[in-house]
């Protein structure tokens, strides 16, 4: 079996069209969308004016989205649920804002925004960028009339195979930062002037990095915000790996000394399986001119450590 690289190209290059064709947001160059504010205002401002060739990576992650809210929608299908989706609206305090939420409910005594995401992992709490982006739509909703009281944001987290609910409500100061936010990016469009940029856990899949100022600093740095639980769970992690080697090895040694190959510990089974070694070659017999020429240094690799 192999790969065929020829299909895969085919399939990438579908996408991409897809997506090139796809105008259900009309021109995002002439107004300021919800998904904007949650970016750095340099690469928001930067995408709007520049052409982007998108990436295999970009392309697969906005199929799994549409996927994500298919069946978000068949869900509320099924439920009998009144609502819309990707509907437009247009601020009526000021008219370069448009949104498009994802879900808008309508029940009975009120109606409810959705903002749907598709992720590795699932943050403990929701990320302030998707907070802000849901504040400026519920905001704009309550400008067109809508009774809003609320919001959720449905995160889909690939590798725990889960799906989480954030509930937020409308917060008139949240509402005004995700506007300043707005603001920024739509002042830098109207005179062409470059908005300062901004550190988050998307810069390293960022088109613009390579002449960022935020990405020249080489020194010791803080770290977006959005890191931070990370960070701490690899801790965390760090310390349960290393019991677990420790109870591995226990058993292991038990296993070997007596001899047995599989055992039961409650309901689970335990086996112990025992695999060709690699083979090795002598350096020891080789000549050392010959060693010389047969040897050379693999490529760098990262290395992280959280101390």
């Amino acid at each position: 079996m192999k790969e065929n690289l020829n299909f895969k190209k085919f399939i990438i290059d579908g996408l991409r069209k897809a997506n090139e064709q796809d105008n259900s947001l009309g021109d995002r160059s002439q107004y300021i969308g919800a998904s904007d504010i949650g970016q750095c205002p340099r690469k928001c401002y930067l995408g709007k004016i520049n052409k982007q060739v998108l990436e295999e990576r970009e392309l697969l992650a906005f199929a799994r989205g549409h996927a994500s809210e298919e069946k978000f929608k068949k869900s509320f299908e099924a439920a009998k649920i009144n609502f819309d989706s990707q509907l437009e609206i247009r601020s009526k305090k000021h008219n370069w804002i448009v949104i498009h939420p994802d879900f808008l409910l309508k029940m009975k005594n009120e109606d409810i925004a959705i903002e749907c995401k598709d992720t590795k992992t699932i943050p403990e709490i929701p990320y302030e960028s998707w907070v802000l982006q849901l504040q400026l739509q519920m905001g704009v909703l309550l400008e067109n009339g809508y009774n809003i009281k609320r919001g959720m944001i449905l995160v889909t987290g690939m590798l725990e195979e889960k799906l989480q609910a954030f509930e937020c409500f409308f917060d008139p100061v949240l509402y005004e930062l995700a506007l300043k936010r707005a603001q920024k990016v739509w002042d830098a469009l109207q005179s062409n002037i470059e908005p300062e940029a901004e550190k988050s856990l998307l810069c390293s899949y960022c088109h613009f990095q390579q002449d960022c100022p935020k990405m020249q600093i080489k020194t010791e740095m803080t770290l977006p915000n959005e890191f931070l639980d990370k960070v701490e769970k690899i801790k965390s992690f760090s310390a349960t790996e290393k019991i677990i080697k420790s109870y591995k090895q226990e058993i292991t040694d038990f296993l070997k000394s007596t001899d047995v190959k599989n055992a039961r510990a409650g309901d689970y089974k335990v086996s112990l399986s025992w695999y060709q070694g690699r083979e090795k070659i002598d350096t020891t017999k080789i000549p050392t001119e010959i060693l010389k020429l047969a040897t050379n240094k693999g490529d760098p690799y990262p290395v992280l450590k959280i101390s």
